[in-house]
């Protein structure tokens, strides 16, 4: 059985029809994940890109974001902060993390959108964009613990899920504390070189580092402090020339690091320094042999910083044991005669009472001292002397001073034969050829093989003792 209905119903049938309709909310579709895809509650501003959003302005104030944990909970609601178009029907809705969300550890969350055009056209998201939310900004450490007041300082500083940056960051540690400058080389670490006035206040200073929405402090992150940095103890605090001497050195409100260096005095040279701590260092260094003797100032100079201890009197340069440094020039021919020089270190060279020694086929004609470390030698070298390396000293009453082994060489001269006696001979003449020279025995042995060659000539060979060494160094 059919029911009949009149215009009229049919008429009010389709509009209301019409309204429902009307509204259900378009769905439009969100871009995930979010930008940027991690936040932290009441810093973060989110943005989330939809497309096939309804035609007309937007009031941000009209349009509901929701966030609900992925793993499942209740979700939490948050007004946009504002809403622009990109093309077309593609809308960018930005929003700020809700200050209600609490995680301790970075978490999942799945954003939807809905609301109205101003027309009173409704839009809800079709599917969620994640976003990770990170737990709440901190400080975690600051170094160093203590700066003077009056001095410049470097301070480093690092932290948990924060967002330095070498731009947007504030560094502030309080009154009479100015900043020259920020760097930041990831966004957990940062680095601030600063000013602290003279007549700052001394005691334990707040450092807070604000980068836009984030602030975070670490209460009683430095002492600044009112005395002057010092050096207390120098170990060993002696060394004797020559030597080469790992010194511990010990400061007080002192910030050793990598840009300290120091400073020993004269005649001392620094080998490398090796903080391990803001108050203690390590030097190496070495100990000149003509190093004048006595107490040194030191200095530890931290640029970093601009500071500066030190110790009076905190080294000391003993006498070493007697030696020769240097031997200049270090050779000299057979035949030859040559000036030398010579250094000596903790000697006590004078002019009648010094005698030097450069070995057997040397003689010393003179030693000419001119101060107690520093001496010339005028030296003959004999044709014979024995080729090779020798050792040289200067003895000086009980004090006797050598030199390494080889400090100086005597160098073969060039061959020569100096007398053949006699020049000629008749045939059938039984001779005696005699050969002498500073060098030249290979001649002596070409002679022979020569004669042995004619077949016809009978030889004999005679060497002296000095012409056996000679033979042995210049034919093996």
């Amino acid at each position: 059985m059919f029911r009949r209905f009149s215009s009229l119903q049919v008429l009010l049938a389709s509009f209301a029809l019409t309204q429902a309709l009307a509204q259900s909310p378009t769905p439009i579709t969100l871009t995930t994940p979010t930008s940027p895809t991690t936040g932290q509650a009441g810093v973060t501003n989110i943005n989330v890109t939809a497309s096939g959003v309804p035609a007309g302005t937007i009031n941000p104030a009209q349009v509901v974001v929701s966030l609900t944990p992925q793993a499942g909970g209740a979700p939490v609601n948050t007004p946009a902060l504002s809403v622009t178009t990109v093309v077309g029907s593609t809308q960018r809705f930005q929003f700020r993390v809700p200050p209600t969300i609490n995680v301790a550890n970075p978490t999942n969350y799945l954003v939807r959108i809905s609301g109205q055009t101003s027309t009173g056209a409704l839009f809800q998201s079709s599917n969620a964009a994640l976003l990770v939310i990170n737990p709440p900004a901190s400080l975690l450490t600051s170094s160093p613990s203590f700066a003077a007041r009056g001095a410049i300082a470097t301070i480093n500083v690092t932290g948990s899920f924060t967002n330095f940056s070498s731009l947007s960051s504030r560094f502030d540690m309080g009154t009479g504390v100015t900043v020259n400058s920020l760097t930041a080389p990831n966004r957990t670490s940062l680095t601030a070189v600063v000013n602290i006035a003279p007549d700052a206040v001394p005691g334990l200073r707040a450092i807070t580092v604000t980068t836009g929405n984030e602030v975070v402090t670490l209460p009683n992150a430095i002492n600044v402090i009112v005395q002057n940095a010092a050096i207390t103890a120098v170990t060993p605090n002696a060394a004797v020339q020559g030597q080469t001497v790992d010194v511990a050195v010990t400061g007080q409100f002192t910030n050793f690091g990598p840009t300290t260096a120091a400073n020993f005095g004269q005649g001392i040279t620094i080998v490398s320094v090796t903080p391990t701590s803001e108050t203690q260092a390590t030097v190496r260094l070495t100990v000149q042999p003509t190093a004048q003797l006595g107490s040194r100032n030191v200095l530890m100079t931290t640029s970093a910083f601009g500071q500066v201890a030190s110790l009076t009197n905190g080294f000391t340069v003993n006498r070493g044991p007697a030696a020769i440094a240097s031997v200049t020039p270090n050779s000299g021919i057979q035949g030859n005669s040559v000036s030398v020089n010579l250094t000596g270190s903790a000697t006590n060279w004078a002019n009648g009472a010094s005698v030097a020694s450069f070995g057997s086929g040397i003689t010393v004609g003179s030693l000419t001292v001119n101060s107690p470390t520093s001496a010339t030698a005028e030296i003959n070298i004999d044709p014979s002397a024995t080729p090779g390396p020798r050792t040289v000293s200067v003895f000086t009453g009980g004090e006797q001073a050598s030199s390494a082994t080889g400090a100086f060489t005597v160098v073969a001269g060039t061959a020569t034969i100096s007398a053949i006696n006699p020049g000629s001979a008749a045939q059938g003449q039984t001779l005696i050829v005699a050969i002498t020279g500073a060098s030249g025995a290979i001649y002596g042995v070409r002679l022979l093989q020569h004669l042995r060659a004619i077949g016809t000539v009978e030889t004999h060979l005679l060497l002296s003792a000095a012409g056996v060494l000679n033979a042995h160094q210049e034919l093996g």
